[in-house]
């Protein structure tokens, strides 16, 4: 993927050169804006997503891809729009929002406001069922100042200990709506244990030596099918009048203090403004 999105950033250059704005050129910005998401490179993903609004602009409506159901120009709204919004550009995500239609607007919306409101597990919600194929990997070039930021307000109302589970799912490693482990943000769950771990190096948090987030992960899964197994089981069992296993208890999960994730992120947190008082920048 590297390779192609330095052959199709030399090839972007003949075009603005030759200012030619045609199909050709929209394709070709199109695959190198996919290209940047695979290879994480924000920067480039940027500069091809807003050449593409005055493109698509110009040139009309495009055909709908047959495995997204979405045109091109649709795909690229929402990458645009979580741009923005994971930007914090409140302006010109209004702005943009004004512009669209009401059906997109709808669609679009829920995902804007889980943003906006750090909201991560409905993040990872609507991530998963939005249409863009390749909004996951939009946002994980986000997911580490964002999950700071989900575990800061999280454990703003918490007090004492806080035990694995709940501080993955805070953070969006996993979900259990399914009935396997719903790792799209990250992959695969070697991927989440590892994000997660650097995660707590950059907050410069110790790790408690007893915790084994994996397994953990896995233990909290299984626990949560069997419990849904045994409800229904327990739910036939009544209506027949026959007895049914009970619940079976989980595994005590390894424990956190709260006050030391609360003083690290927090402590995280002014590194970024003070960065940013000192660059004019953000670190997006």
């Amino acid at each position: 993927p590297r390779f192609l999105a330095e052959q199709l950033k030399g090839l972007r250059q003949d075009l603005r050169v030759q200012n030619i704005q045609n199909h050709f050129a929209a394709d070709v910005y199109e695959a190198a804006a996919r290209a940047c998401l695979a290879i994480g490179d924000l920067g480039d993903f940027n500069q091809c997503q807003a050449a593409l609004k005055g493109l698509h602009r110009k040139l009309g409506s495009t055909a709908v891809d047959a495995a997204s159901g979405l045109r091109s120009e649709e795909e690229f709204l929402w990458y645009r729009i979580a741009y923005l919004a994971f930007c914090g550009q409140s302006e010109t995500l209004a702005t943009e929002l004004m512009s669209v239609t009401s059906t997109e607007a709808v669609a679009l919306h829920p995902l804007c406001s889980s943003i906006l409101t750090d909201d991560g597990a409905l993040v990872a919600h609507f991530v998963m069922h939005a249409p863009a194929p390749q909004l996951h990997l939009l946002v994980g070039m986000f997911l580490q100042k964002q999950r700071a930021s989900w575990l800061g307000d999280a454990l703003g109302g918490i007090r004492g200990n806080i035990p694995t589970p709940l501080l993955s799912s805070i953070d969006a490693l996993e979900s259990f709506l399914a009935s396997t482990p719903n790792l799209f943000l990250d992959g695969s769950l070697d991927a989440a244990v590892k994000a997660f771990v650097e995660l707590m190096e950059v907050l410069k948090v110790v790790i408690p030596t007893a915790v084994n987030l994996k397994q953990e992960i896995l233990d909290e899964i299984f626990y949560s099918e069997t419990c849904e197994s045994m409800r229904q089981k327990l739910t036939s069992a009544k209506k027949t009048k026959k007895k049914a296993a009970a619940i079976p208890q989980r595994k005590a999960p390894c424990m956190w203090e709260s006050a030391v994730l609360v003083g690290a992120v927090q402590k995280y947190a002014e590194f970024l403004r003070t960065r940013r008082d000192a660059t004019g920048i953000s670190d997006e």
